[in-house]
């Protein structure tokens, strides 16, 4: 590098580097104008659209919920128990995260009798996290 030889730019090679250079800024300029006329396109259609997914499965989240607390309502009641025991989170919040996602009748039915065996006081000895993990 050190025996290089430099020679100054001519001008006409200036001059195409400064043309260069102008035409980038326009290209970037360009880009960011579009870039703004989408986004007032647009709006906020893709953050709603995100949320409406959200909220869709939130609602079905929520009814699964009150769907699950019936059932085990119902359960308690057929076996006659009246006071139900309030199992540990250990065990309980897995089970809750399983079943409020499913719904495969089968699969409804087997978490719906687990839960239901976690609050029977007779039964809830046999009940262990390691029956709810995945």
């Amino acid at each position: 590098m050190g025996n290089e030889i430099t020679r100054p730019m001519d001008e006409a090679s200036a001059r195409a580097i400064a043309e260069a250079s102008i035409f980038g800024g326009k290209v970037v300029d360009a880009g960011a104008g579009g870039a703004r006329w989408l986004a007032d396109v647009l709006g906020k259609l893709p953050h709603n659209l995100v949320g409406i997914v959200g909220d869709q499965v939130a609602l079905v989240r929520a009814r699964r919920w009150i769907e699950i607390n019936e059932d085990l309502e119902r359960r308690l009641l057929e076996r006659g128990i009246k006071e139900r025991i309030e199992p540990s989170f250990t065990v309980v919040l897995p089970l809750i995260e399983a079943a409020i996602d499913e719904n495969r009748k089968e699969l409804k039915e087997l978490w719906a009798r687990l839960l239901a065996n976690a609050c029977d006081p007779s039964r809830s000895s046999r009940i262990r996290a390691s029956l709810s993990k995945s």
